[in-house]
C-alpha cells in the first residue's frame, strides 16, 4: 500500500486556500467559510484515514519480519 501523495497535497492546499480566504470580508470570505462548513473536515479525515492505514500496514509488515 502506498500513500496517495496527490490527494494529501490537494487536501492541504484546499484547506490553506479556504482558511486564507475566510478572513476576507464580503462574498469571497463568505464563500470560503461556507465551503469549510460544508466540508466539515471530510477532506482531512479521508487523508488521515489513508495515512493511518498506511502506517498500520507498515508496522504490521515490519512485525512479521
Amino acid at each position: 500500500m502506498t500513500i496517495n501523495n496527490k490527494a494529501l497535497v490537494e487536501a492541504i492546499e484546499w484547506y490553506a486556500a479556504q482558511v486564507a480566504d475566510c478572513r476576507k470580508r464580503g462574498l469571497e470570505g463568505d464563500t470560503a467559510r461556507a465551503k469549510l462548513d460544508r466540508d466539515g473536515g471530510y477532506k482531512a479525515r479521508t487523508v488521515l484515514q489513508e495515512l493511518e492505514q498506511y502506517y498500520k500496514n507498515s508496522t504490521e509488515t515490519k512485525d512479521k519480519t
